[in-house]
């Protein structure tokens, strides 16, 4: 007994052992967030911490989370695409330590670390030596989407769960085991739940294009056999998905027709944000794309996209190579989402005629799909290499001397753009600066020439190592050139796409002067709510995110917006005296269809009852008939109900509440209540934890759906 327990343990070790591997290139890759040192930039903390830290914050108070007042005057948590609500990350963090700016980093580096997990585990279709597996792994784990979006929660959360859903179909073909079943209908669940709208569109076309590809896949003389047996299996994964996921539909089903973005967008702005041609010079030099705006022609973060100078060559020399089906509906499909990520005619075309790709704003999101499609193609490469290393020797040869020639050319290029006095290295003046400022000073005055040679020191530097030890099929220092490489362009990169100056402790204080839960309102005019300065508003968005009073004086950058809000902010450019900033978030008016309201009365904090972020009960003396107003976005659920009347709240100026009152005594209790949402919420969390528990289950890996192939 004791010898089957220790060889099982010698076993369960080195199965675990790629694991432990992929874990510690995760750590000193992605050190500068692991270590708290900096914190992520920009979207991360202006946009993404807001619904998550309200969320949690309502449900350490004791109520469920259905209502969001204190954004935009007010969002449906539920239907809040930023929030990702539906999603059990989410769930989990808020009922557990609750979000802070240490928990959402967490949240982030989860899904870094989950998405270099699944393609070690989708590889395992496409190789079968687990040191070019690893490779596979180490490029997906730090490819230039993940350090160009580090900033973008939902984009990293889609990367994360688009190899195990891609792992899921082609396991379930070969295993289609309960347990298989469920993995995958889950890693679905994670990808609709947390993604972002765009990379869900995406994924719609990428999986339909898969699942059709293999559904219509030849084989001899079965194809119908085989056809017919694939359409039972993926009808019933997608029965599995679509179960789990109608909380999530009828959510997004009830906004949308509110929403500000519910149209096409124009042309103009669908081709606005694309990862240029230009841009995808990173394959090779990830560095100099951080300089020369005028050259890549769009946003910093779009233009990254590394994965290593090892899967490139095999990228090449899969291209170069004989092909198999599969090979081919890879390169077509890298194609097509590489076309659609530059912008330009194709997109123009996708825009016009294939549904939903005209409400896509940022192409560039596009490119994760077609790096995918890349790395799988250069894993099946580089096992077809492995598999016949003689007979291949003079491709790869051929195909890293080109490198070398190019690296060459520009390393000249750049010497002798530095030899003429254009550094900007040669700029900098360090007196008395903290470490900090130093290393800010030294990213911003660094010019494209400075990127570019330095980064073609390093790829000369790999190429060299690499070619002899590709040619002698060295494995193991093959994989620690690979993982020094993403190691190197993920430091390199980060500060400029991934990182900001501060500490994840800087922004932590700035988020704990919010007061505790779901404090009453202090019905003081919007415009008199406490602020903090525009330094520290910079770094954790607008102050009205947090201060938990209902309300906002003034617009606020979030990009879930309702249409009639919308409409309110855009006239309130237009003529300041419709302003609602000199009244509280309750009072009483005689005016609900003019634009610009009145204020007989204001309510007091002695007025108010009871308050939740779903139910506000009130009670008051009004001097004369007139409405109370409630400066919440005027949405479907919301209800009232009086002494002697019940009905739905009317639409107040452009987008607020109003309930009529009369003179004298009121009470007065309005709620939100969305039935079907409530109930949906209870029924996901069932069938959540049923595919779990069923999944964990053992005797759920030896029973099938649906018979195996032959």
């Amino acid at each position: 007994m004791y010898i089957w327990t220790q060889a099982s343990l010698l076993s369960s070790l080195k199965k675990a052992t790629p694991y432990f591997i992929i874990g510690i290139v995760f750590l000193v890759a992605f050190a500068p967030v692991v270590s708290c040192v900096f914190a992520l930039k920009n979207d991360f903390f202006l946009g993404y911490f807001p619904p998550k830290f309200l969320l949690s914050e309502t449900l350490k108070s004791g109520q469920f989370p259905l209502w969001n007042p204190y954004i935009s005057f007010g969002l449906p948590f539920y239907a809040d695409m930023n929030g990702a609500y539906w999603n059990p990350i989410t769930w989990i963090i808020a009922l557990t330590t609750g979000y802070n700016a240490y928990t959402l980093t967490a949240e982030l580096l989860l899904y870094v670390l989950l998405g270099g997990l699944g393609m070690f585990k989708l590889s395992e279709h496409f190789a079968t030596n687990k040191y070019i597996r690893l490779t596979a792994s180490f490029s997906y784990l730090c490819n230039g989407f993940v350090i160009g979006h580090l900033q973008h929660l939902n984009w990293i959360s889609c990367s994360a769960a688009l190899p195990w859903c891609i792992w899921g179909i082609l396991t379930i073909i070969k295993t289609p085991s309960i347990r298989n079943y469920l993995i995958t209908a889950l890693s679905f669940y994670l990808l609709i739940s947390s993604s972002h709208p765009g990379m869900i569109i995406a994924a719609i076309y990428f999986f339909s294009g898969f699942t059709g590809f293999l559904i219509l896949e030849r084989r001899g003389n079965v194809l119908k056999q085989t056809a017919t047996l694939r359409i039972k299996q993926f009808g019933l994964l997608l029965l599995l998905i679509v179960l789990l996921s109608l909380g999530l539909i009828t959510s997004y089903v009830d906004i949308i027709p509110y929403f500000a973005r519910n149209t096409k967008l124009s042309l103009e702005l669908s081709l606005a944000e694309n990862t240029t041609i230009q841009s995808w010079l990173s394959l090779l030099f990830p560095l100099g794309t951080v300089k020369n705006q005028s050259f890549y022609q769009n946003d910093i973060a779009l233009r990254n996209n590394y994965f290593g100078l090892l899967l490139l060559v095999f990228l090449v020399f899969t291209l170069l190579t004989k092909k198999t089906r599969l090979q081919w509906f890879f390169i077509l499909t890298a194609a097509f989402f590489f076309l659609l990520s530059v912008g330009g005619p194709f997109k123009q075309f996708a825009h016009k005629f294939l549904p939903l790709i005209g409400y896509v704003r940022i192409n560039g999101e596009f490119r994760i799909f077609a790096i995918i499609c890349f790395i799988i193609l250069a894993t099946q490469g580089f096992q077809k290499y492995a598999d016949e290393t003689f007979r291949f020797k003079k491709i790869i040869k051929k195909i890293i001397q080109v490198l070398v020639v190019i690296i060459f050319f520009l390393f000249s290029y750049s010497f002798f753009v530095l030899f003429e006095g254009h550094s900007g290295i040669a700029q900098l003046q360090a007196f008395n600066k903290s470490w900090r400022d130093s290393l800010k000073e030294f990213i911003d005055n660094l010019q494209f020439a400075d990127t570019l040679l330095l980064q073609t020191v390093i790829q000369f530097t790999l190429l060299v190592f690499l070619i002899r030890t590709i040619l002698k099929l060295q494995y193991k220092k093959t994989l620690l050139l690979t993982a020094i490489d993403v190691i190197i362009a993920s430091l390199l990169n980060m500060p400029f796409t991934g990182v900001g100056k501060v500490s994840v402790q800087k922004i932590n204080t700035i988020h704990q002067r919010s007061p505790n839960g779901i404090p009453m309102p202090t019905l003081t005019k919007l415009e008199n709510y406490p602020k903090i300065s525009n330094a520290d508003s910079a770094l954790v968005g607008d102050w009205t995110f947090y201060n938990k009073q209902p309300g906002s004086p003034k617009a606020v950058l979030y990009p879930v917006k309702l249409f009639n809000n919308l409409l309110y902010y855009d006239m309130l450019y237009l003529d300041s005296s419709i302003s609602v900033a000199q009244f509280p978030f309750l009072f009483l008016s005689s005016t609900v269809n003019n634009v610009k309201l009145d204020n007989f009365q204001n309510l007091t904090k002695t007025n108010i009852i009871r308050y939740t972020v779903n139910n506000i009960h009130v009670r008051f003396n009004a001097h004369r008939d007139g409405h109370l107003i409630i400066l919440q976005n005027h949405y479907p659920h919301w209800k009232f109900k009086t002494s002697d009347s019940e009905g739905k709240p009317r639409k107040a100026s452009i987008c607020f509440m109003a309930i009529p009152v009369k003179k004298g005594i009121n009470d007065l209790n309005l709620y939100f209540d969305p039935k079907l949402i409530k109930l949906l919420s209870v029924l996901t969390a069932f069938i959540l934890v049923a595919y779990i528990i069923v999944a964990l289950l053992p005797i759920s890996k030896n029973l099938f759906f649906c018979l195996k192939n032959k």
